[in-house]
């Protein structure tokens, strides 16, 4: 974590964003063992997401966030993201990495355009998919 820090530091960057397996399921001690970790680093210099796989209750992820400052980095079509002061989209693709976004998948991720925060699409098509949700935000 500290080369982290320090590479991020270095970069410029001012978001962190983090990883789990699905293997890396809710449980008390796995939610300890993030709550502790984060809060041993927290720090005013950069901004920690983190996205999780597998299935976390609601309940879990928001005490996760409230200890920890960790802002939810989600897919929106795969789990319901918390509405929270921010967010980061990965759109990893709806079946998979080559899947294209519909013209009203891009309708309902619209819905989502208005919260604070960023949308990353992750798929073989994200350039193409980026404008045409751009143009879909702009309309």
């Amino acid at each position: 974590m500290e080369k982290t820090l320090e590479c991020a530091e270095l970069l410029g960057a001012k978001i962190i964003i983090f990883q789990t397996p699905a293997s890396f399921k809710e449980s008390n001690d796995n939610i300890k063992s993030i709550v502790d970790f984060f809060r041993k680093f927290r720090t005013d210099r950069f901004i920690f997401g983190w996205e999780h796989r597998g299935t976390w209750s609601k309940d879990a992820l928001k005490l996760i966030y409230s200890e920890t400052g960790l802002f939810e980095i989600v897919d929106p079509f795969k789990t319901e993201p918390l509405k929270t002061d921010f967010i980061y989209f990965r759109l990893h693709g709806i079946g998979g990495y080559r899947y294209k976004y519909t013209d009203e998948d891009l309708l309902k991720l619209k819905e989502y355009a208005e919260w604070n925060g960023y949308i990353m699409f992750n798929n073989t098509n994200m350039f193409e998919d980026a404008k045409r949700f751009r143009k879909v935000v702009s309309s």
